[in-house]
């Protein structure tokens, strides 16, 4: 909007510069129009010692003139004054100007000039006429670019379709509006991604809610009595109903919108202990964390919440043994989560971090949860400005989760 501020500011000035200054040098002015006045004095005052010539060379320019004495006049001191050195004298009154010049016989010749008042009223019509129709046409100029290019906005925006899609905008990189465009090209994108992400996250909780419905269908149909098997697998679906509304919930949450990060110095491997104390008091694995307390900045509840899943769903897949590593790089610290689980195929270590995504072998629903877990992780490192890929442990021979943090300058 700058750009386009100053352009039309600089346009504006330079073509009232020009169009003054043309209409000046082709539109006679006002000193022109009175040119016949200063003629008339130099021509009384250098042949005022030759009044025949005089005389003559006024009635051939059609000035008219009559000569008078000097005494006919009651002069004030200056203007005797001017007389007496022969210099001309002018005076003014409400009809016209008067010019006064000594001749060498102590009389004047005086020439009365009434205002050019209908030469000046034609003079300012046409100049104002002109004056108008130029910049008018230098508005038009100016403006057709960016009415063209405007045009070009409007039917792209009409252009919305059921998928959210709006044609690209296309023009030119030197057009005004250029960042304008930009900025509607970039909410499309945007825009297109919000509504699939919708259609997707749609069709993907239709498919999470249907299997456990129709378990519970099938088991109601049998009229189950309380505390049989029938009975606890109804419960056991009710909790898995719970569990996909939780994550689906969380999920939702984290992708709607960043929220404000509360950026703090973390120890990270005191978070990460503190992390497993909880889940050692109620899961049989091994756990082990390893490396320096690195002092990381970064939002503290999320990063508990990254570290969580990341080893709540190596929990699902570990046989025995979960390990988590912390390196202190001088550019960056890296965070790994390993287990000695059945490891992650190479065709899919950059899928599972998207939502709803599970691999057909070990890593199944059958371990549970939504496929939501890894994408959460992805996020929050997203928030951070940080990365997270996935690949299988030479150490453990399972799975290996790591997150990466650029360290600030």
């Amino acid at each position: 909007m700058a750009k386009l501020f100053l352009s039309f500011y600089l346009f504006i000035t330079l073509s009232l510069i020009i169009i003054s200054s043309l209409l000046d040098i082709f539109l006679p002015t006002d000193a022109e129009q009175n040119s016949h006045t200063q003629l008339s004095v130099y021509l009384i005052e250098a042949m005022s010692k030759t009044p025949e010539d005089l005389f003559d060379t006024l009635a051939a320019r059609g000035i008219p003139f009559e000569v008078l004495r000097i005494n006919d006049i009651a002069w004030p001191p200056s203007e005797i004054a001017m007389l007496a050195e022969g210099k001309s004298v002018v005076l003014y009154d409400e009809d016209g100007q008067s010019i006064y010049t000594p001749l060498v016989d102590n009389s004047l010749i005086a020439l009365n000039l009434p205002y050019p008042e209908n030469i000046n009223s034609e003079f300012f019509s046409t100049y104002a006429f002109l004056f108008l129709m130029l910049l008018a046409i230098g508005v038009a100029i100016w403006s057709w670019p960016l009415w063209r290019d405007l045009s070009k906005v409007n039917r792209s925006v009409l252009s919305f379709d059921q998928y959210g899609h709006i044609q690209t905008i296309d023009i030119g990189k030197g057009s005004l509006i250029q960042p304008i465009a930009n900025t509607l090209n970039g909410l499309n994108e945007k825009v297109s991604e919000v509504l699939n992400s919708q259609r997707e996250l749609t069709g993907a909780i239709a498919h999470e809610f249907r299997t456990p419905i129709a378990r519970l269908k099938f088991a109601l149909a049998m009229h189950p009595q309380p505390d049989s098997d029938e009975w606890s697998a109804l419960e056991s679906d009710l909790d898995e109903l719970e569990r996909l509304v939780q994550e689906l919930l969380d999920y939702t949450q984290y992708e709607s919108i960043q929220p404000e990060l509360n950026i703090a110095d973390l120890p990270l491997r005191k978070l990460c202990e503190n992390v497993v104390e909880k889940f050692s008091l109620h899961c049989p694995h091994k756990f082990s964390v390893n490396g320096d307390n690195c002092i990381l900045q970064a939002d503290g509840h999320f990063i508990e919440r990254a570290v969580n899943n990341l080893v709540g769903n190596a929990i699902r897949y570990a046989q025995n043994q979960i390990e988590i590593n912390i390196q202190c790089q001088q550019t960056q610290i890296i965070l790994s989560v390993e287990d000695d689980g059945v490891g992650i195929e190479n065709e899919t270590k950059d899928k599972i971090f998207s939502p709803f995504y599970r691999p057909d072998s070990g890593r199944d629903r059958k371990k549970g949860g939504a496929g939501l877990g890894l994408a959460i992780v992805k996020r929050i490192q997203d928030w951070h400005g940080g990365s997270c890929y996935a690949e299988n442990s030479d150490k453990l021979g399972g799975a290996k989760i790591v997150l990466v943090y650029n360290v600030p300058p």
